[in-house]
């Protein structure tokens, strides 16, 4: 009960009586009308009093989500943020006690500081020193609470969202930020925090699809500096079926000449297919430096682009790793080049001419091949004996 009374106290709840309530201002000494809640969960707090394991049970957490819904829906954002900073300052425990939220199917918990972050006011600011009092022990996060950091609507947005990303809370969130409208100044903090990351691959992943959606939004995240560094650190992977400004396309195209790494998508339906993907193959042809190369496309048995990748596997003799993905439910056409020092192969939903199986079968000492058929030119389409015959002698000969 002392402390029940305490956080009375402390936030000036009303009671049954008609008399009007009123606590004091922080900063002066006037009184000011306190809010008109009602506590229905009031009981969860008295059973939290004398034993702390009933925060684990289902009466807890409905009586916590009622407390923290009657915050929510108050008219003013000063008695909001007095009441919860009061309740997370005489109950820090409360920070680990996740609310029910209905933004999701099935009701899901979220821990408070998140459901602060995506059901805080539009006109009201959310002070990150609450936060700070709301953040949980843990940072091992739901997917559906790195959802809901992102779909902030308080006056402060920009500052939440570095907070979050200042918290380590915002991880593989750069690409909601720009969806989502973020200033420049939260889409780098993010971009800065994604690059130095602990595994390169989900953070080049990240940046990359950061890039591709920044060419899409346009406007301020065309900023030059930005498409620098969202390339540079993705693994130099892009989305060549986007239009994009006339200086970055060069610059893709020029680096495509002597980079090492670089992973390439485009769509033949595009009607950038022609002026973005056949510069880029070209330049791509006289690299002496290429080691690993990835695709993504989708397009048919005469498209130039597959004409021009084909020259590309043949021209690069430092190749050692190709991964070449096409459209699933609609296999794209490509054959392929012997290549002595490739080491690594991965092809998957593709059409293979005949005259690849040899050739592919031959070198690599990792070979993976799924969802993919052979085009052979025949009125029946029956596959032939002999180009299971090539697959096999490239296997045999196949030392690695």
């Amino acid at each position: 009960w002392p402390f029940i009374l305490s956080l009375l106290r402390e936030v000036c709840l009303p009671s049954s009586s008609s008399f009007p309530n009123y606590h004091r201002s922080k900063m002066s000494d006037e009184l000011i009308p306190s809010p008109n809640l009602q506590f229905e969960g009031s009981a969860f707090f008295r059973l939290l009093e004398h034993d702390p394991r009933v925060s684990r049970t289902a009466a807890a957490l409905n009586g916590w989500t009622d407390w923290f819904k009657k915050i929510m829906v108050l008219e003013s954002n000063e008695e909001r943020c007095n009441i919860f900073e009061a309740t997370f300052r005489l109950m820090p425990e409360l920070a680990n006690q996740k609310v029910l939220r209905r933004m999701f199917p099935r009701h899901l918990p979220f821990f408070p500081f998140c459901a602060m972050i995506n059901s805080w006011p539009t006109d009201g600011s959310l002070p990150v020193s609450l936060l700070d009092q709301a953040k949980p022990k843990t940072k091992k996060l739901g997917k559906m609470h790195y959802i809901a950091l992102v779909d902030c609507n308080c006056s402060n947005r920009d500052e939440v969202a570095l907070w979050t990303i200042g918290n380590g809370l915002a991880g593989g969130l750069l690409e909601a930020f720009i969806r989502k409208n973020y200033s420049l100044e939260v889409v780098w903090a993010a971009a800065k925090k994604e690059a130095s990351g602990k595994y390169p691959q989900f953070c080049e992943y990240y940046l990359s699809s950061a890039l591709n959606r920044a060419l899409e939004k346009g406007g301020p995240y065309l900023d030059e500096l930005l498409l620098r560094f969202l390339w540079q650190n993705s693994g130099h992977c892009i989305d060549l079926s986007i239009d994009m400004p006339d200086w970055f396309r060069e610059h893709v195209v020029s680096e495509a000449s002597s980079l090492s790494t670089i992973n390439l998508k485009w769509d033949v339906r595009s009607p950038n297919s022609e002026v973005l993907v056949l510069p880029t193959l070209r330049a791509l042809r006289g690299n002496t430096n290429l080691t690993s190369l990835g695709i993504d496309c989708s397009n048919g048995d005469t498209d130039a682009c597959i004409d021009s990748l084909y020259r590309v596997l043949a021209h690069c003799k430092a190749l050692e790793k190709f991964a070449f993905e096409g459209c699933y439910g609609e296999p794209s056409h490509f054959h392929i080049p012997f290549m002595e020092n490739l080491d690594d192969l991965q092809v998957g939903y593709a059409v293979l001419h005949p005259n690849s199986l040899e050739p592919m079968m031959s070198t690599p000492s990792i070979i993976r091949i799924q969802h993919c058929a052979l085009r052979v030119a025949t009125a029946t389409g029956d596959i032939l004996p002999d180009c299971y015959d090539g697959w096999a002698r490239g296997l045999a000969n196949n030392s690695r």
